[in-house]
This record gives structure tokens, sequence and C-alpha cells, in this order.
């Protein structure tokens, strides 16, 4: 998305800022321009990335800024470059699909043993904590 920034402009809604990434950097790894990130910040809005590998959720800006690099891109001023942060959002995209597939299985009552023995190791802690907050016994 690192293209055509100067017509590029998230849509915000009810307090969420929604990112639609089209052109990866490279792979699966994305960035957003400091200019969002600190109205994210200042405005307390979430974000959502909407890519085409999938859509990533972030509660706060500093979700997005844990593990993202700091780019510097130069456009209409020589003298003063752009700032973007990126990241990789594969893994949130599929940490995200998890996650909704074992909150879906707590509203239908479904066993959530049987979601976390399906999650991969990684996502059977998120989904403990996600267990602890709900107030599930473990059994």
């Amino acid at each position: 998305m690192l293209g055509n920034m100067a017509s590029y402009e998230p849509i915000i809604k009810n307090n969420v800022m929604i990112f639609e990434l089209e052109k990866p950097i490279y792979n699966s790894t994305f960035a957003i321009w400091d200019k969002w990130l600190k109205m994210a910040k200042d405005k307390h809005y979430k974000m959502v990335v909407v890519t085409s590998f999938g859509t990533s959720t972030y509660p706060t800006y500093k979700e997005w800024l844990i593990g993202a690099k700091k780019i510097e891109r130069f456009y209409k001023n020589p003298n003063e470059p752009m700032i973007f942060y990126s990241r990789d959002v594969l893994p949130d995209i599929k940490a995200r699909e998890v996650r909704k597939k074992a909150e879906k299985a707590i509203s239908e009552n479904v066993g959530l043993s049987q979601v976390l023995a399906n999650a991969p190791e990684d996502e059977r802690a998120r989904l403990d904590a996600l267990r602890a907050k709900l107030g599930l016994r473990k059994k």
C-alpha cells in the first residue's frame, strides 16, 4: 500500500479504523502510515486490517506496533520522509480465526475442549486466557 498513499484513507466508523490494504510490501507484510496510527492513538480507535489474506483486529494502535518495523519513504518532499510501520499480518489473521471459532463454540455451548484439541499449540495459551476471562473451568 506504499505505492499511492495520496488517495488512501482508512474508513472510520464507531471508534474503529478500517484499513483495506491491497498491496503487500512482501509476502503478507503490510504497512500503515504513522499519521493514521497517531490518529488511532489520540482518539482511542480500534483497528481492523482487511487484506487479501483475511482480516486481523487490533484493540489499540500499540498492538500494531508490537513487532512492527519502522520504514521511511521519500515521496513529494525529498527532505521529509513519510514514516510507516510494517508488520506481517498472517499470524494475526490465523489467531483471529482460531479465536472466532472458540467464541462461536462457546456461544453454541460446544465443548471448548474440542476447539482446544484442534487449535495449534501456540494458540492454546490464548484460548486458555479466553476461558479464564469467561469464567470457565478447565477440565
